[in-house]
């Protein structure tokens, strides 16, 4: 199995303004330059496009080829999850939309905010009786929450065969969400990993000029996304990297440099690391993730989080920044953490802060560019 996956998350559209109006004319064409080059593994969810994800899914590709001949992986969606009698409506509910009558792979899909969801055990049981009937081949977790959290989840269910994670370069070592302590989790498990997110956004593809030029003085054939794959491909137990591709051009660049993986050498880690050195050192905010701030604030207020958030903001523009607001905001709309306008200016952040950074100030810039919307 080719290491590529190709994910249903950021398809063409006829209307840009209309999520589920996919163009399926260029789509196929897409899917058949992927099959053309031996790939065959297909990532959908059922909210994805507004559930036109799966249907797509159904019509570019279950339609146009043998469905022995594709790997299809799905996601069971805890947000949209009331009680156990939901589980088999939805999942039926899939089944028709992507016109199978079994799926690959099967996952729960777990966020940080859905914890009272996640970890119910009738999804669990639900995914084994599927994979003895034979409607799921692999059972796994798609998850976005905190390692420590997957952690204590893989001791309840050794069950599960795979886990679908939101790994990168650039944050492999971030003190918010580590993407090398996801990969330790994993491993620690011995779970086969699939990954998303490979590019964190579009940050690792839209990269400053002097990295850009860091990378092409090494190879100038080499595109910015295959420094981001080919990093993940190369890892231990990762067995697929799952990219959203959204324009042919996308597949014929994915394709080529995965059509004959080699994988990543010591050298090219070496330009990575140097790489995401550079991008730090452009970042506004020099936030440490030291948590002293949180010690010392009287509203609760998670001041790294935000602080690393509204960094990832400002390097990137226009939809690119979609991903950091509706992360921010589905923080405070869970009502499990307060807002950065909820911050009183008590000023007491900034007599610990080790890097001396206003932080009233710039939680300030992080409501101004967060919270936007009329959801308060």
């Amino acid at each position: 199995m080719k290491k590529l996956g190709f994910g249903f998350k950021r398809l063409p559209l006829v209307n840009k303004k209309d999520i589920k109006s996919i163009d399926l004319d260029r789509l196929n064409g897409m899917v058949d330059l992927y099959i053309e080059k031996g790939f065959n593994y297909f990532d959908t969810s059922y909210i994805s496009h507004n559930g036109m994800s799966e249907v797509a899914i159904h019509k570019a590709v279950i339609n146009r080829y043998p469905r022995e001949s594709v790997i299809l992986a799905d996601k069971l969606p805890t947000m949209s999850v009331d009680g156990s009698y939901d589980l088999e409506e939805i999942f039926n509910k899939q089944l028709e939309r992507c016109g199978v009558d079994y799926f690959d792979y099967y996952m729960i899909d777990i966020d940080s905010f859905s914890e009272k969801k996640l970890v119910k055990d009738e999804s669990f049981k639900f995914m084994e009786n599927k994979k003895h009937e034979g409607k799921i081949k692999n059972m796994g977790i798609c998850f976005s929450g905190k390692p420590k959290d997957l952690d204590g989840l893989l001791d309840k269910h050794p069950e599960v065969d795979v886990l679908q994670l939101p790994l990168n370069y650039f944050d492999w070592d971030n003190f918010e969400v580590s993407s090398g302590n996801y990969y330790n989790v994993a491993r620690k498990h011995g779970k086969d990993i699939i990954v998303m997110d490979p590019y964190k956004g579009r940050t690792l593809i839209d990269l400053p000029e002097t990295v850009i030029r860091l990378y092409n003085n090494y190879d100038n054939k080499l595109s910015n996304a295959s420094w981001a794959v080919r990093f993940l491909a190369s890892l231990d137990g990762v067995i697929m990297v799952v990219s959203d591709m959204s324009k042919i051009e996308h597949v014929a660049d994915n394709v080529g440099y995965m059509v004959n993986f080699k994988p990543i050498t010591d050298e090219e880690k070496e330009i990575i690391n140097r790489g995401v050195r550079i991008i730090k050192s452009r970042m506004e905010i020099p936030c440490v993730g030291c948590l002293q701030c949180l010690d010392v604030c009287p509203m609760d207020i998670l001041i790294p989080n935000y602080l690393n958030l509204f960094n990832t903001y400002r390097m990137s523009s226009g939809l690119r920044n979609y991903s950091q607001k509706r992360f921010y905001q589905t923080f405070v709309l869970n009502k499990k953490y307060r807002g950065a306008y909820e911050c009183i200016g008590c000023d007491n952040c900034i007599d610990v802060c080790s890097k001396h950074i206003d932080i009233p100030k710039v939680l300030k810039a992080v409501s101004f560019a967060f919270d936007d919307y009329q959801y308060f």
